[in-house]
C-alpha cells in the first residue's frame, strides 16, 4: 500500500491467504503477479495503482469476499483464468485503459457482478463452459459482453450505457433493464422481463432473440435488420413470452442488396399475450426510396408487409377493370404500367 518507488510486486510461490489481498495507491507499480496464489479468504482489491498495465492471477479459483479491480489508470488486461468463485462482489470498474476482462471460469459471484466505466470498452469474458450464478444485479456497461454459457442472476441486469450484451445462450433474471446507450442482443432464450430505454437487436444479423414480456419506452429503439425473406434466419425477430407494449421507435435495416417486393411479409414480433404498438413509430435504413411499407397485427405476430405506390395501385386496379371490360379483344398489360 502506498509505495512510491516499488515497481513490481511478486509473490511467485504464495497459494493460500487467510485474510484480505490489497494492491492499493502504488505510484510506480507496473506489475502484478501472483502466478501460484488459489485462494483468498477475504478480499481480492487492485485499486488506485496509477503506472499498473497488467493484473494477473493465472491459478487464482477461490476469493472468500470481494474482487475489486478498480482506479487503475493504465492496466490494459484483467485476467483471472481459473476463478471459479467470489463470495462478495466482483467489480471491474473504472480502469481507462483496459481492452481485455476475462474470467472464463467463474461460476458462482455471490453479490453483484458490475463492469462499467472503463473507459477503452474491453472485451469482456464472463464465463465460457459452465452455469454463471450471479446472487444479486448484473451491472454491465462500457464493454463487450458475449455471454455463451447458461447465465442464472438473482437480481437485474442491468445494461448500461455503452455496454454491448449478446446473450447467445440461456439467460434467468428477475428483470431486464437496458438503459439508454445500452444495447441487448444475440441469439438466446431471457426467462425474464425486459424494459428497454436503449436499443434491442435480436439475433447476430441476423437471428432471433426470445424474451420475456417486452416493454420498450418512447426512447427505447428496436432493431430489425432484413436481408430475405426467412425469418430468423435472413430477417431479425423477437419473440416475446407474454405482453408486448412497444414505444418509442422500431428501425428496419435492409442488408446487402435485398429490395423487397410488393406483397412480401416480414413477422418481426411475436407476442403470446396482448400486443400494443400504438405509441410506435417506424423507420427505414438501405429500403428502395420509393419503398412503402405497412406494419399491421397478423394473429399474435406484428408484420411488416411491402405495398405498392398509391399510384401503381390505382393504375393496376384500373387496368384490371380495362382487362374485365376487353378481355374479348386480347389486351394486354405490364405490371403498373396500364395498357400496352
Amino acid at each position: 500500500v502506498d509505495n512510491d518507488t516499488v515497481t513490481a510486486v511478486e509473490f511467485p510461490s504464495l497459494e493460500t491467504v487467510g485474510g484480505d489481498v490489497s494492491i492499493v495507491d502504488n505510484d510506480t507499480v507496473t506489475a502484478v503477479e501472483f502466478p501460484s496464489f488459489e485462494t483468498a479468504s477475504g478480499d481480492v482489491s487492485i485499486v488506485n495503482n496509477n503506472t499498473v498495465t497488467t493484473v494477473e492471477f493465472p491459478s487464482l479459483e477461490t476469493a472468500g469476499g470481494d474482487v475489486s479491480i478498480i482506479d487503475n489508470d493504465t492496466v490494459t488486461a484483467v485476467e483471472f483464468p481459473s476463478l471459479e468463485t467470489a463470495s462478495g462482489d466482483v467489480s471491474i470498474v473504472n480502469n481507462d485503459t483496459a481492452t481485455a476482462v476475462q474470467f472464463p471460469s467463474l461460476e458462482t459471484v455471490g453479490g453483484d457482478v458490475t463492469v462499467d466505466d472503463n473507459d477503452a470498452a474491453p472485451i469482456v469474458v464472463l464465463n465460457t463452459a459452465v452455469v454463471l450464478t450471479i446472487g444479486g444485479d448484473a451491472n454491465l456497461g462500457d464493454g463487450t459482453f458475449d455471454l455463451v454459457a447458461p447465465v442464472d442472476i438473482g437480481g437485474q441486469l442491468n445494461v448500461r450505457d455503452g455496454g454491448r450484451v449478446k446473450v447467445n445462450t440461456e439467460l434467468t433474471a428477475a428483470l431486464i433493464n437496458v438503459d439508454q446507450g445500452g444495447n441487448l442482443g444475440g441469439d438466446g432464450e431471457i426467462d425474464a422481463p425486459v424494459e428497454n430505454d436503449g436499443t434491442v437487436a435480436p439475433g447476430n444479423s441476423p437471428g432471433k432473440l426470445t424474451t420475456g414480456p417486452f416493454t420498450q419506452t418512447a426512447g427505447g429503439v428496436l432493431q430489425i435488420e432484413i436481408a430475405g425473406h426467412e425469418a430468423e434466419t435472413e430477417y431479425d425477430v423477437l419473440h416475446a413470452m407474454g405482453d408486448v407494449v412497444l414505444a418509442g421507435t422500431v428501425q428496419f435495416e435492409f442488408l446487402g442488396d435485398f429490395e423487397p417486393m410488393p406483397g412480401d411479409e416480414f413477422a418481426f414480433l411475436i407476442g403470446e399475450g396482448s400486443l400494443d404498438f400504438s405509441a410506435a413509430s417506424f423507420t427505414f435504413v438501405g429500403a428502395p426510396v420509393d419503398a412503402r411499407f405497412n406494419v399491421a397485427l397478423a394473429g399474435n405476430a406484428l408484420t411488416l408487409t411491402a405495398v405498392p405506390e398509391p399510384s401503381t395501385l390505382a393504375m393496376c386496379l384500373l387496368g384490371v377493370g380495362i382487362a374485365l371490360l376487353r378481355a374479348r379483344r386480347g389486351v394486354a398489360f405490364r405490371r403498373g404500367n396500364g395498357p400496352r
